[in-house]
């Protein structure tokens, strides 16, 4: 295929097993991705990045984990959301100050929950003024993505859906620019294999950028269904068929499989082995 090489990156998700398997894969990942999750906000932070790892890092900051229900960037509470703001702003910056000189180039967010009582259109805008808010307090070589979430049965107030799409960017307006991140297991899940390669070209239609995808099969069999964040090659999404259109829209891809390192380099030579083959 033509174009710039794929950029493929590793997810991390123990904070104490960053500074060793960064340096076990300096020679394998273009990027590494850290999580930096709302539990850290009141704990002493000791982020390691290996010096013999030279490519950049992303951060994977939100806040519906470890049992929390709601992320605050579309909270009603008009005093909560902008404290929210800021104090995720800090968390940010005190993990980009402390990676220096490693270059973090993307922070990318979930979105939040959406309330039956609410009207889903008014917190795609409250959403995008946080993001614009968050986006002015972060370092400027630094960009922020948020990552679309499921359909409607998922209930987030940001979905895989181009309407959405359409009505955050129209929200956001031209003065600010915050990135897509596409997680394309959620993207099989919600589209099937077929649909994919049209929603993303739709994405370049709304005018919104991609700047990461995050690539990981899905498996299905007997009484599990959908499960995400598996080996690359081995569950039910047709790589031949969606690798021209993901490649298409991005060269940034994070392989977000379970089961560490093995797992990874196994998914790698099957996303390198399919590119070459297109």
């Amino acid at each position: 295929m033509s174009g710039p090489s794929l950029a493929l990156g590793y997810m991390n998700t123990r904070m104490n097993n960053l500074l060793m398997e960064s340096h076990l894969l300096c020679q394998e990942a273009v990027f590494v991705e850290i999580q930096v999750h709302d539990r850290l906000r009141n704990q002493k932070l000791m982020v390691q990045v290996s010096g013999s790892f030279k490519g950049h890092v992303t951060m994977h900051g939100e806040g519906e984990t470890e049992g929390k229900k709601r992320i605050m960037f579309c909270s009603e509470d008009e005093s909560e959301r902008k404290e929210y703001v800021r104090s995720s702003a800090s968390l940010y910056a005190s993990v980009i100050d402390m990676l220096w000189p490693k270059r973090v180039r993307r922070i990318i967010l979930h979105p939040s929950k959406l309330s039956r009582k609410q009207n889903r259109n008014e917190k795609l805008q409250v959403l995008a003024r946080s993001l614009g808010e968050l986006k002015d307090l972060l370092p400027k070589s630094t960009d922020l993505c948020i990552e679309p979430r499921g359909g409607s049965r998922q209930g987030r107030v940001l979905r895989l859906d181009l309407h959405d799409l359409t009505h955050f960017q129209d929200s956001l307006g031209t003065n600010r620019t915050v990135g897509l991140c596409i997680d394309v297991a959620q993207l099989f899940v919600t589209h099937g294999n077929h649909m994919i390669g049209g929603f993303l070209k739709g994405i370049k239609e709304i005018g919104l950028s991609v700047s990461e995808l995050h690539v990981s099969d899905v498996f299905c069999a007997g009484r599990v269904r959908n499960k995400v964040a598996m080996e690359i090659g081995k569950g039910q999404i047709d790589w031949n068929l969606i690798v021209p259109d993901l490649k298409a829209t991005c060269n940034d891809w994070l392989i977000e499989t379970l089961g560490g390192i093995p797992v990874f380099k196994k998914s790698k030579v099957f996303l390198e082995k399919t590119v070459n083959q297109i």
